[in-house]
């Protein structure tokens, strides 16, 4: 009995099942349970499924490739920069507590009436590209596949941890970045803005930005915490407050690029509350 050829609606509905097929000798053939042993009918149509399976697959993961690709190098990292830290006055920024000499970022924590400083210290975050979910996205989306990836914290919770929630939180001002404000005033400087932002927890990291990629346009989300600012000390501190309680969960105070390409690397993070207490949740809900 002869056999037409297969149509491309037939190959790729062969394609979707190729799980039932197993290899039996070199290159993908199907189990002599489907094919007439020494047809050549039946090898021509193999040969004919395969090459078809190929012209779909390999322009397909060709195009996610490149387009992955663009927005890798779309996202950057902003430039880092060491600090310079100037020592503190005698500034009381509560009952018998100063202004430290050292470091950049401390939280007044606990309660009122018995307030404490603890510092919080900085973090590396990481970009993660998600090679293998963009790569499934754009074999079964195609073209209109939106490619993500994350800056990511190691670890579900953070080190420090504090308990009050309604912190106040200090920020020192360095030489470096009164440069860099003044720089940016005349256009010739990265802007870039203080921010708090609130980290969802995705197994055994924390995820502070989330980018997507969609028909050439990329844009970077976070979860940003409101706060009121408050210049003390001669303006060498920020004093910051939030507006509303914060709830249990991981935070971090980074300085934000205003471009939404992209990121920076360094963070404070800390923790409100018992690091069990952390909910974990995966960070598609963050993109």
């Amino acid at each position: 009995m002869s056999m037409t050829p297969p149509t491309l609606l037939e190959s790729r509905f062969l394609a979707n099942y190729l799980p039932l097929f197993r290899p039996h000798g070199p290159g993908l053939q199907f189990p002599p349970r489907l094919l007439q042993h020494g047809s050549c009918e039946s090898s021509l149509l193999a040969k004919m499924i395969r090459r078809s399976i190929l012209a779909i697959l390999i322009p397909l993961l060709f195009h996610v490739a490149v387009y992955c690709a663009a927005q890798e190098k779309e996202v950057q990292p902003a430039t880092e920069q060491q600090l310079t830290i100037p020592k503190s006055t005698e500034f009381e920024i509560a009952a018998g507590i100063r202004l430290p000499d050292k470091g950049v970022v401390w939280i007044l924590d606990g309660a009122p009436e018995r307030p404490e400083s603890v510092r919080v210290f900085h973090n590396n975050a990481k970009f993660n590209r998600h090679t293998g979910e963009n790569l499934i996205g754009g074999l079964v989306m195609g073209p209109l596949n939106k490619c993500t990836s994350t800056v990511d914290l190691p670890g579900a919770a953070a080190k420090v941890r504090i308990h009050s929630h309604s912190p106040v939180i200090l920020v020192r001002r360095t030489p470096e970045e009164e440069e860099e404000m003044e720089s940016t005033a005349n256009g010739n400087a990265l802007s870039r803005h203080l921010a708090l932002v609130r980290l969802p927890v995705d197994h055994d990291h924390r995820v502070v930005n989330s980018f997507s990629t969609w028909v050439g346009k990329t844009s970077r989300h976070e979860n940003l915490v409101g706060f009121s600012t408050e210049e003390i000390e001669g303006g060498n501190w920020v004093k910051l407050t939030p507006r509303e309680p914060l709830l249990d969960g991981e935070y971090a105070l980074v300085q934000l690029p205003d471009d939404k390409k992209l990121f920076e690397s360094v963070v404070y993070d800390f923790g409100v509350g018992d690091a069990s207490q952390s909910p974990t949740k995966s960070s598609r809900a963050h993109r």
